[in-house]
């Protein structure tokens, strides 16, 4: 849409007709949102990392739930991108 309000229009046709370009596009906002999540579980990672108000123990905790929860997340991006055709 935004290569078509700038004028570009034979640039999105051909953006258009290439399968795994189109299947970026679609996949696009799925991707950001993951990412975004996986962002802000980096942020609470590295504020527990930096939370001395907490036991070495429990930050230790904290952070290996954060990271599998992170892992999860991350697998969801593979298992789009793989039912949108895209290889990685």
């Amino acid at each position: 849409n935004n290569l078509k309000k700038e004028g570009k229009g034979k640039e999105a046709m051909e953006l258009m007709a290439d399968e795994e370009k189109r299947a970026l596009v679609a996949s696009d906002p799925m991707f950001r949102k993951i990412q975004q999540q996986m962002t802000n579980i980096r942020k609470q990672i590295n504020f527990t990392r930096d939370n001395q108000s907490m036991s070495p123990e429990e930050r230790r905790m904290q952070i290996n739930s954060l990271e599998k929860i992170l892992n999860d997340v991350a697998a969801q991006g593979y298992v789009i991108a793989k039912s949108a055709g895209i290889n990685r």
